[in-house]
C-alpha cells in the first residue's frame, strides 16, 4: 500500500518537477502544494484510510493547501474532474455522427473507398476525411483497419 508519506511526496513532484508525468495537470497548471511540511499535511487530513484512498483537493482548480484536501475514492474523485468538452456526435459542431466516422473507416479501409468520394457521400471537407482517416479526429471510435485495431 501506498504510505501517506509517499502520498506527499508525488503530489510535490507533481507540482514541482517538470518532468514528473503529471505535472502538466498540476505545476503546468499553477497548482501548487501550499503546505508548509509533512506534518501540516498530516494535521490536515490525517493518515491514508486505506488503499483505495488517494488525495483529492476539493476545489479541483484549487492549490493542495490546508481545508481544500480529503481523502477520496475513484469514483469520488470522478465527480470531481475538469470540465471535459464534448467530443464526437455530442459536440454541438459535429456533422457526423459515431456511426458515419465508422462508416468512412470502413468504405475507406474494407471497400477501397476515396477519400474524394466519402467528403462527397458525407458533405464535409476532404480534410475532415483525411484526419479521420490519420486518427488525427475521432480517436475515440474504433475500428478494425487492415491488420490494427484502433482504439
Amino acid at each position: 500500500m501506498i504510505t501517506t508519506q509517499q502520498v506527499w511526496y508525488t503530489m510535490k513532484q507533481r507540482c514541482t518537477n517538470p518532468n514528473a508525468i503529471n505535472y502538466h495537470n498540476y505545476g503546468g497548471r499553477g497548482i501548487k502544494v501550499l503546505y508548509k511540511d509533512f506534518g501540516e499535511f498530516l494535521a490536515d487530513v490525517g493518515p491514508k484510510p486505506g488503499p483505495e484512498y488517494s488525495i483529492d483537493r476539493i476545489d479541483n482548480d484549487g492549490h493542495y493547501e490546508p481545508g481544500n484536501c480529503k481523502w477520496s475514492t475513484r469514483s469520488e474523485q470522478m465527480k470531481n474532474r475538469r470540465w471535459q468538452p464534448p467530443k464526437g456526435e455530442n459536440h454541438p459542431k459535429a456533422k457526423l455522427t459515431d456511426n458515419n466516422v465508422r462508416e468512412i473507416l470502413q468504405l475507406f479501409y474494407e471497400k477501397g473507398y476515396s477519400q474524394i468520394a466519402l467528403r462527397k457521400m458525407y458533405n464535409v471537407s476532404l480534410t475532415a476525411i483525411c484526419n479521420i482517416i490519420n486518427r488525427k479526429s475521432w480517436k475515440h471510435i474504433k475500428h478494425k483497419g487492415g491488420n490494427l485495431l484502433w482504439l
